[in-house]
C-alpha cells in the first residue's frame, strides 16, 4: 500500500513513467475503463470504505510477515519469479494462521507487457510517417511535388494516390531530407536524421536510436556508401512492399482476449474479516 517512487538519470533520455519501458516491465498494468466505475456515494461504497478502513491496520501484519519471510529465505528473489514469490508468501501466511488457503492466490492476470509495449510504439512510429507524408504533399502542392501522373497535372491529389506513391513522390524531390528512395532498387533508406525529428515529434524516447528504429519496424539496419568519396553511413533499408505494407494499415478480425480476467470468488459480505 505505500507509495512508487520513481527516480531516473535526465542526461539518459529516458521516459518517465508509465512510458518507461524499464518500469513497465516490473509491473502490470490493470486499465480500468467507466465499466469499472462505482459511484463513490452509493451506500455500497460507503460500507466499503468503512470496513476497509477498520482493517486496514491489519496489512501491517503481512507486511510483517513478508519482510520476515524473505529475510528468512532470500534467495527466493533470485530463483524465482516475482509472481510465485507472491503466490508463496501467501501461501505460508495462511498456512501459518491455520487456514484453507483460497484459490483466488493462484490467479493471475495474462498480460505480455514487452509484446504489448511495442505493437503501441509501432502504431504510433506509423502515425508519425503517415503525417509525415500528408504533411509533406500538403505543403508542397503540385507542381512542386509530381508524381507518376503528368507532372503539369494541378489536381494530382484527385487521383487518391496511395501513401507509398506520395512518398515517393516526396523523395523524388527530395522534399523529406531523411528518407531517400532508390528507384532502380525499390528501396527506401533512411538516414540518423531521422531521429532528430522523431524528437521534436516527442517519439524519440520510444524508439531510443536509429538501429531501434530498424528493430522496432523489422527493417535492415546496414551501411551504405554515399557518392563517390567511399564515405559510409548506416541506414535503414525499407523494401517499397514493406513500406507500404507499414503505412497501409488494414484492420483485420476482432480477436477475442486470449486470457480473459480470471473469476474472481463471490463476494463475501463486508462485515467477514
Amino acid at each position: 500500500m505505500n507509495k512508487i517512487i520513481y527516480s531516473r538519470l535526465s542526461c539518459l533520455n529516458v521516459p518517465l513513467p508509465p512510458r518507461d519501458g524499464g518500469y513497465r516491465s516490473k509491473v502490470r498494468p490493470i486499465i480500468f475503463t467507466i465499466d469499472d466505475m462505482h459511484d463513490r456515494d452509493s451506500q455500497e461504497a460507503k460500507d466499503f470504505r468503512d470496513w476497509l478502513n477498520s482493517k486496514i491496520h491489519l496489512l501491517g501484519t503481512l507486511g510483517d510477515f513478508t519482510a520476515n519471510y524473505i529475510m528468512s529465505k532470500p534467495e527466493i528473489l533470485k530463483e524465482k519469479e516475482w509472481t510465485d514469490i507472491g503466490i508463496e508468501v501467501l501461501s505460508e501466511f495462511y498456512a501459518k494462521a491455520g487456514l484453507d488457503i483460497p484459490k483466488w492466490i493462484s490467479l493471475m492476470i495474462e498480460y505480455n507487457e514487452s509484446v504489448q509495449t511495442q505493437d503501441e510504439v509501432v502504431l504510433q512510429l506509423r502515425g508519425y510517417f503517415v503525417n509525415l507524408i500528408n504533411d509533406t504533399c500538403n505543403r508542397y502542392r503540385p507542381p512542386t511535388v509530381i508524381s507518376e501522373y503528368d507532372s503539369f497535372d494541378k489536381d494530382y491529389m484527385n487521383h487518391q494516390l496511395s501513401l507509398i506513391e506520395k512518398l515517393r513522390a516526396c523523395c523524388e524531390r527530395s522534399l523529406i531530407p531523411f528518407i531517400h528512395y532508390d528507384k532502380k532498387k525499390s528501396i527506401f533508406y533512411i538516414t540518423s536524421d531521422v531521429i532528430e525529428d522523431l524528437r521534436k515529434n516527442k517519439l524519440g524516447d520510444l524508439v531510443g536510436s536509429h538501429k531501434g528504429l530498424a528493430d522496432l519496424l523489422g527493417f535492415e539496419y546496414k551501411n551504405v556508401r554515399i557518392g563517390d568519396g567511399g564515405k559510409q553511413a548506416k541506414v535503414v533499408i525499407v523494401h517499397t512492399a514493406q513500406m507500404a505494407d507499414m503505412l497501409e494499415f488494414k484492420l483485420g478480425e476482432v480477436i477475442d482476449n486470449e486470457s480473459p480476467t480470471p473469476q474472481l470468488p463471490k463476494k463475501r459480505r463486508l462485515t467477514e474479516a
